[in-house]
Parts: structure tokens; C-alpha cells; sequence
């Protein structure tokens, strides 16, 4: 091991070896001053630095030595990627998270990333560790600060049979992951029992990994538009004596099952950002004390000041709801609206002791196996669970005046349903009843005693039947002589996801109750993969099968490899490859291709057939002359080719075409067949011409419309096919390496709104509720299509509007008029948005006046 690598695990060590508690919310968070008023700057990874907005993980090529029986390395590489998906499909954020490929430890990388490694100076007891590792100096750009993350790091152990075994199939090790890498994203733990909470709360699966204050936590770092306008924030203070309370943690709990939650600042203040609409109870309670091995209290990585000094917590405090209460009877809750914000949300507390009641877990037995996330199904008899946590026993009993209840309704724990868990009672039993007509989702649990309250977001799961469980995994092939699973079990239907290790199986059919058709993924010859099913309600078969998890065995085949054609590219250039592959089963669409450098990302990719793919690959400026791995996943197969792609030095003056190709109308990515586009290209010559530059798409001639710095504008031949083609580019006699560009079909476009005597609609002359609107419309289809009414779908203010009529106009191109009628229930307004669609591509909105 390298004396840097060894450095990096000891400060992925420090920042978070043993941690348990601390907030999503709560990012790495640095302060400019330690005067009022507060602003947290939160670390990130700065999209500008990025390919695409997409920050690319790489796994070690030095990968675990050993593993439990039944495991393989192809297994727990389809877990990882499976784990780092969660993150990436997470619509509320504008960074995307790719696979760049299995990677060399000496491979030089600039180019800001996430490595995934294995290390036996993991601490006993713990499978990962994971956060930033590196950053730069602060970033200010107007209102947004920021400290950009450089890398970040996963660090797992490489003996999994020590140290309580863990298998990659295990719920365990896909949560852990998720965890980890949500650490290297830049976030911090919770107390809301989500995915970034430990294993100590968590209540979140491998079925539904992600929680309300995940998604909120990520989507702050990188938030998408819609998410700023969807959700809602709470404000205030948390104020002991004269003094804010630092670090105080305030919790927006929703009755349906939702948990959001914050830090308060060195004065107090605190803001909860990322809330969805809905009523939400408040309540703030203090960061307890270090447990189990733990360095700090909560064990969470400080705030810095401008010193770099860590911002310590200092006072514990009583735990109470807003406005002032301990009685869930007499919180009050709070609404929460898209885009507003509810302020004056202040709490005055008490200085108390250390907390005697904190770190409750809860766990359900629908098997032999324990469930860390408490699930209860309503058809069930064993309807307990056991809790664990300081303050609930004492001398073998549940503490004197213990008493816990539900938040949310639907369960009760009835008189006398506390009481000590018979093989061990140190845990306390709490058995429940449910109401005739109980809903389910997840609970809150409220504990409490004398002295003190706890709060356990999402400590029940409510579910309206068992897990599934799978018994029996066989092999068949379907009519077309392919090989297929025949997956049998209980409580799985097609609404099930099969996963064979981390890969989910694709549907064919339910040939049963009980009784799944479904197509294996690739694998490599003679592999064993564990199958798990994904219930929707959040439950796995693990729940049930983790003692004896069912496996499918594969037949042996040859092994796969690759070649790839250029293998070199200089910086600065991007360039199309081929891939031509042996033994390879390639797919559109479940291929994934990376180069393990940062440095050397691949942008875009077409899988032609099994064995030959088009990609374009783009070297940085700033990459080193090296040599780089080059991996190929289909399924569970891992394909690498050691050092099989070079980055070399810049050639100057050497033109390079960049993808993607961007509508010249709207700015953004994707072009239109037939449309002006416009595609990046770096290093023209200065006394370029369009008339010196040739761009063929597909052997087409593209229409050369005008040269601007490094902007190539263009027009799209009307007669190319919807999909990648391949760019052609000649400037000035030289020769561009090759591009795939993609090119679409062209969304509609309104043109021109107009009432029914056949005015513009303007302020002046608005449109009406409950009459005609024309609209003129281009697009709709091609000059010679016939389009019906009955494909064509109006939108206006998100509600669908039946067309009566459609007119085609003359002209070239084909302008056609659609006519519907506006509906009554429509709000007025001067900026009303409408939206026309014809199988499947919508028009941009077109702003109407619409008459109160």
C-alpha cells in the first residue's frame, strides 16, 4: 500500500470511524465568520469541473481477497454499481454519478472522482468507511459558495469472512454501500432513520434505500429546478437562555411517515430546506452522547470556522415539540407549501444532562432473520418488535415509567405491551394492535419516561402482507430457445423485482401465483448468483431467506475480452472508438462502458451487436501522457482489458469535435432532424470560413450556417433516421477524429395562440374559461403524416384538454391549427401555461392570458 493511499485511510478513519449519529442536512460544512449572520458553506463537488454534471466512481482493480461461500468478486462489483445507482436516479438532483471503470492504483488522475478500494486497515467490526478525501479553496460564484470536493473515497475491507462475515447478496452490505457512497457525495449521517443514518436506525431497504431527508440532502447540493419550486423550508431559533444552542438538531416529522431534519448554527438559527408540501410536527432535541467507540458526541465531523477550527456542540438540552411541549396531544403542526418558507418556528429550551433515554433501535422477526427496518405485516401473528437503546431497561425490565406510542396512527401498543424480550432482556417487547382499517407505511415511535422523551422517525413499517420469499430458483428456455428462470416463491407477482446479485432480472411473464418467467442476466461461465426479490412495499426476500439464500448456477462458456481501435487519443481531443469483442454479449441499453481515469471519460456509447460498439471518448486537457483500463459490463460480467488505452501528450493545433450536439433554438442539449444545431469544436484555425469546413452525419451533408469562437452551427438533413449517427468533420483539409452525435425527432412547437374569432391572446384579449382557443402549430408530425386528433394532447396549467379539431395550413413546412376548448376550472393569470404532445414529445410551454 502507498504511503499517500495509507494517509487517506487514516483521515477516512478519523472523520469516520464508528459514526452513528449525525445529520443529511448537515452537510461538511465550513462558516466564513463566526459572527451572525450564519451562512454554512457546505462541501460539494463543483459541476463546472465535471463531464456532463456526472461525477464517474471507479473500483479498485485490486479488489477483496476473500469472501464468504457462495460469493464472488463479478457478485459484489454488481452490488457496488447497483449501490451508486440509487444515488444517480435521483431526480430532485442535477449531478449524475456514472461508472468509469475498474481502475489501476498508479493511473495519474486530475479530474475530480470516487474511488472504490479495499484495504485491510479497515478497523475490526466495520465493512466500509467512506467521505471526501480531498478539496480546494473555496468557491464563491454571486450568492453561491461552496467548498469543492476533489475526491472522495469508499474504502471497503478485503477479508469479509472476519469481523462478523458479510455476504454482498445481504441487505447489510447494499445499504452499507449506499451509505458510504452517500458520504462521499459530500453528506453526513441523520437521525430521520433514513439510508445515511447507521444500521443503528436505519429504516430504509434494499427495496426502498432512499428516504425523504436522502433525497432532500443531495438535492440541496445539487438542486434540480423543480425541486426549489416543490418544496418548502421551516425557520427559526433554538435558544437557551440569553444564548442559540449549537447543534441542536430540529426535525420536521410528517404523520404520514416522512422525516426531514437540520443542525442549528452557533447562534442558534436553523433552517430545514428540501420539505415536501404537507403538515408536519417540529421538534429539536440535542446530539447524544459518543457510544460505542465513538470520538465525539453524535460522532459527526464538526463545522470549521474561518481558522479552521472545529465549532464544538456544548450544551445538552430537553428534547421537546413546537411550541414548548413534551405531549404529542399539545405540539401543533405546521403547513408547508411549494416554494415558501414558515418562519418563526423557535424553541426555548432547558440546560439538562446527559440524555438518559437515546440511540433506540427497532427490529422485526418475520423469519429467523432480524430486520433492522421493523416491518410488521397486518396478517401477521408476531406482531412485535424488539427495541434496544440507553435509557429503556434497568435490571432486566423495561425502565420504570417507560412508555412508547405510535405517531401516525394505524398501530397501538396497548396496556402492558412493554415488557422484556425473553431470550435477552436488555431489549424490550413491544407488542402492537391494529386498527380495523389500519393503513401502512412507516410510523413513528414516541418513547418516553419521567424525565425524558425520544423521538424514533420511522421505527415501525406497516406492511399488508409478509415478505416474499423465494424457494425454488429453476432453469428452462422459452419459445425461442433462450435461456430462462423459473422463479417460485411466495408473495412475488409481477409487480417484483428479481435480482440475480445486484442485477435485476428482466420480467417475461407470471405463469403462476407465485410464479415468475424472467431472463437471467449475463454472467461469466459457471457463476453462482444469489436471488433476491424487491416487494414494492419495501420488503426483500432476504428477510426470510437470509439464512439460506436461493442461488442460480450458470453454464460455462468462454471467457470474454476486447480490443479497441484507436487506442490512443491526445489531450484535449474527443474521439469515436470501436470496441471489437470476443465470447462478448453486448445489449443495448444494459451495457455499460468506463476507462478508469477520471481523465479519459467515456461520453457516449452504441452497442451495434454483442460484439462491436461505437463510443466516444473524451480526454481532458489537463490528463498526463498515461495508459488506462477499459471495462465492459453486461449484467453481472465484468470485462476488463488491463492498459489497453493511452492518453498522450496535446498536439497543438489539432481541431476536435465535442459532443453532445445542442438545438440552436433553445440552447440546450439534443438536436432535432432537419433543425439548426449546434456542436463545440476547440482548436480551429483562426481564419476559419464555413465555406472551408465540410460536416457530413451519416455520409449526409449537414448545411454549414455560421462559425463563432468554438461554436459550430449547423442544419440537420431532414432525411437522417432518429438515433446516434455518426459526425464527419473537415476543416480547412484536416481531419477531425469521428463523432456520434444524436438527433430526434422535433417536439411540436406553438407558434401563435388565438380566441375563437381568431385574435391573438393578449392582455387585452385574453382567453376565457369554457371557450375556443386556436392554436397554430408546427411540428406536429411531417409535411406529408396524416395526424389525427386522437394523438394529439393539450396541457394547459398541468390539466389535459381533448382536441376538437385539427386544420392543416398551407405552406412549407406544415403549420397545422388545433383547436380545443379551455376548461372551467382553469385559474386565471397572464403567464397560464400550455403544452401540446404528439406521441410522446412535448412542446416547450407557450404562455396564454386567461380572463378571470
Amino acid at each position: 500500500m502507498s504511503a499517500r493511499l495509507h494517509r487517506i485511510l487514516i483521515l477516512a478513519s478519523l472523520l469516520l470511524l464508528g459514526a452513528v449519529t449525525a445529520f443529511a442536512h448537515y452537510h461538511f460544512v465550513h462558516y466564513r465568520s463566526l459572527e451572525p449572520p450564519f451562512d454554512p458553506v457546505r462541501e460539494r463537488f463543483d459541476l463546472t469541473k465535471l463531464v456532463d454534471n456526472t461525477v464517474r466512481y471507479y473500483i479498485s482493480a485490486n479488489g477483496p481477497e476473500v469472501l464468504v461461500p457462495g460469493d464472488s468478486e463479478a457478485a459484489m462489483f454488481s452490488q457496488i454499481r447497483r449501490a451508486v445507482a440509487v444515488w444517480n436516479d435521483v431526480p430532485a438532483s442535477t449531478l449524475r454519478i456514472a461508472f468509469g471503470g475498474v481502475a489501476d492504483a498508479d493511473t495519474p488522475q486530475v479530474t475530480p472522482g470516487i474511488d472504490i478500494i479495499f484495504s485491510d486497515e479497515i478497523p475490526p467490526g466495520v465493512a466500509a468507511l467512506g467521505g471526501p478525501t480531498a478539496r480546494s479553496e473555496m468557491v464563491v460564484r454571486g450568492e453561491d459558495a461552496f467548498v469543492p470536493i476533489t475526491r472522495a473515497m469508499v474504502i471497503l475491507k478485503r477479508d469479509f469472512t472476519t469481523s462478523r462475515p458479510l455476504s454482498s447478496a445481504s441487505d447489510t452490505f447494499f445499504m452499507t454501500m449506499v451509505h458510504e457512497v452517500g458520504h462521499a457525495l459530500g453528506l453526513q449521517h441523520t437521525f430521520t432513520s433514513s439510508v445515511m443514518s447507521t444500521g443503528l436506525t436505519r429504516a430504509t431497504t434494499k427495496a426502498k434505500p432512499l428516504a425523504a431527508d436522502d433525497i432532500a440532502a443531495l438535492a440541496l447540493l445539487y438542486p434540480s429546478r423543480e425541486f426549489e419550486q416543490t418544496t418548502g423550508a421551516i425557520a427559526g431559533r433554538v435558544v437557551l437562555g440569553d444564548n442559540g444552542v449549537h447543534l441542536a438538531s430540529v426535525v420536521a416529522l410528517s404523520p404520514q411517515g416522512g422525516a426531514i431534519s437540520t443542525l442549528s448554527n452557533p447562534d442558534g438559527t436553523y433552517r430545514i430546506e428540501g420539505v415536501p408540501e404537507g403538515q408536519y410536527y417540529i421538534y429539536v432535541h440535542p446530539l447524544p452522547p459518543p457510544v460505542y467507540g465513538q470520538t465525539s458526541r453524535a460522532d459527526i465531523v464538526l463545522p470549521v470556522g474561518p481558522d479552521g477550527v472545529p465549532v464544538e456542540a456544548k450544551d445538552y438540552f430537553d428534547t421537546q415539540f413546537f411550541p414548548g411541549t413534551r405531549s404529542l396531544e399539545a405540539a401543533e403542526t405546521v403547513a408547508v407549501t411549494g416554494g415558501g418558507q414558515v418562519d418563526g418556528i423557535d424553541f426555548f429550551v432547558n440546560r439538562r444532562g446527559v440524555p438518559s433515554l437515546h440511540t433506540v433501535s427497532t427490529y422485526s422477526f418475520p423469519g429467523n432473520v432480524e430486520v433492522p427496518s421493523a416491518y410488521l405485516s397486518l396478517d401477521t401473528t408476531r406482531r412485535f418488535l424488539v427495541a434496544y437503546g440507553f435509557g429503556l431497561t434497568a435490571n432486566g425490565k423495561p425502565a420504570p415509567g417507560l412508555n412508547a406510542s405510535v405517531i401516525g396512527g394505524s398501530a397501538f401498543i396497548p396496556g402492558g405491551g412493554l415488557q422484556p424480550y425473553a431470550p435477552d432482556t436488555r431489549f424490550v417487547q413491544m407488542n402492537f394492535e391494529f386498527n380495523p382499517f389500519s393503513g401502512t407505511g412507516s410510523r413513528h415511535l414516541l418513547f418516553s419516561t419521567p424525565n425524558d422523551i425520544y423521538v424514533l422517525p420511522a421505527g415501525l413499517q406497516l406492511s399488508p402482507l409478509a415478505p416474499p420469499t423465494i424457494e425454488t430458483v429453476g432453469k428452462t428456455v422459452d419459445e425461442d430457445g433462450r435461456e430462462v428462470a423459473v422463479v417460485t416463491g411466495q408473495r412475488i407477482s409481477s409487480a417484483s423485482r428479481i435480482l440475480f446479485d445486484g442485477v435485476e432480472a428482466e420480467f417475461v411473464s407470471e405463469i403462476g401465483e407465485g410464479q415468475l418467467l424472467v431472463r437471467p442476466p449475463a454472467a461469466p461461465g459457471g457463476h453462482r448468483a444469489a436471488v433476491v426479490a424487491l416487494n414494492p412495499d419495501g420488503q426483500t426476500s432476504w428477510f426470510l431467506d437470509g439464512k439460506s439464500i436461493p442461488f442460480y448456477d450458470y453454464d460455462e462458456h468462454e471467457a470474454a475480452s476486447f480490443s479497441v481501435t484507436p487506442a490512443i487519443l491526445p489531450a484535449g481531443v474527443e474521439g469515436m472508438v470501436q470496441i471489437r469483442g470476443v465470447n462478448t454479449g453486448f445489449v443495448r441499453g444494459r451495457t455499460e462502458l468506463g476507462i478508469g481515469s477520471s481523465d479519459i471519460v467515456v461520453r457516449d456509447f452504441l452497442v451495434l451487436d454483442p460484439t462491436t460498439i461505437l463510443a466516444n471518448v473524451a480526454v481532458a486537457h489537463s490528463a498526463a501522457e498515461s495508459t488506462a483500463s477499459m471495462t465492459a459490463v453486461t449484467g453481472i460480467e465484468t470485462v476488463v482489458q488491463p492498459h489497453i488505452f493511452r492518453a498522450a501528450p496535446p498536439e497543438a493545433n489539432k481541431p476536435s469535435l465535442h459532443s453532445p450536439a445542442y438545438d440552436q433554438r433553445t440552447g440546450r442539449v439534443g438536436a432535432f432532424i432537419g433543425k439548426t444545431a449546434f456542436v463545440r469544436v476547440t482548436s480551429l484555425p483562426a481564419d476559419i470560413t464555413p465555406e472551408s469546413v465540410a460536416l457530413t452525419l451519416s455520409g449526409k451533408p449537414a448545411e454549414i450556417v455560421s462559425i463563432a469562437g468554438d461554436r459550430l452551427t449547423f442544419k440537420a438533413p431532414v432525411d437522417l433516421k432518429a438515433g446516434p449517427v455518426v459526425a464527419r468533420l473537415t476543416a480547412s483539409g484536416m481531419k477531425v477524429e469521428p463523432l456520434l452525435l444524436r438527433f430526434a425527432v422535433a417536439p411540436p412547437s406553438i407558434l401563435t395562440a388565438h380566441t375563437q374569432d381568431g385574435a391573438a391572446i393578449s392582455v387585452e384579449n385574453p382567453a376565457h374559461p369554457g371557450e375556443k382557443v386556436q392554436l397554430r402549430v408546427a411540428d406536429l408530425g411531417a409535411d406529408d403524416d396524416d395526424v389525427t386528433a386522437d394523438r394529439v394532447t393539450i396541457s394547459v396549467y398541468g390539466i389535459e384538454h381533448e382536441v376538437t379539431k385539427l386544420i392543416v395550413t398551407g405552406g412549407k413546412p406544415v403549420v397545422r391549427i388545433v383547436q380545443f376548448f379551455l376548461g372551467t376550472s382553469i385559474r386565471p393569470g397572464e403567464a397560464v401555461s400550455v403544452t401540446v404532445s404528439i406521441d410522446g414529445r412535448r412542446s416547450e410551454p407557450f404562455p396564454i392570458v386567461v380572463a378571470e
